[in-house]
């Protein structure tokens, strides 16, 4: 599978209480469309936590397939059809810069991590 583009126009990301289900649910979403997965592994509490983009229906069917798999394991989940398109590179890249004047700083608490995503 090629990288991802900058414009990859939709991510999603699955937060799983099970590390094995987890593992299970990386099997079958790779396997139900062409998607790339920019990350997945464990996180604090022992939660599996899967990271993919790509074109919007590829990462739709996939995502649909994962929730189906992860039932009643999955901590939290977001899909973002068409997501900023500057979120990937930021992450694939680890893109970082220090604020400009006029930029805000902030801090953000939450429950579970995909709905940092939203944030």
């Amino acid at each position: 599978m090629e990288k991802p583009s900058s414009t990859s126009p939709a991510l999603a990301m699955l937060e799983i209480t099970d590390i094995p289900v987890g593992l299970l649910t990386l099997d079958a979403l790779a396997k139900e469309s062409p998607v790339h997965i920019l990350g997945a592994g464990t996180v604090h509490g022992g939660n599996y936590l899967l990271l993919y983009c790509g074109e919007v229906e590829a990462v739709d069917f996939a995502h649909r397939k994962a929730i189906s798999v992860s039932r009643h394991h999955l901590r939290d989940e977001v899909f973002l059809p068409y997501a900023e398109e500057r979120i990937v590179p930021s992450i694939c890249e680890r893109d970082r810069r220090w604020p400009a004047s006029g930029d805000t700083l902030g801090a953000f608490q939450s429950c579970s991590i995909p709905t940092l995503i939203l944030a």
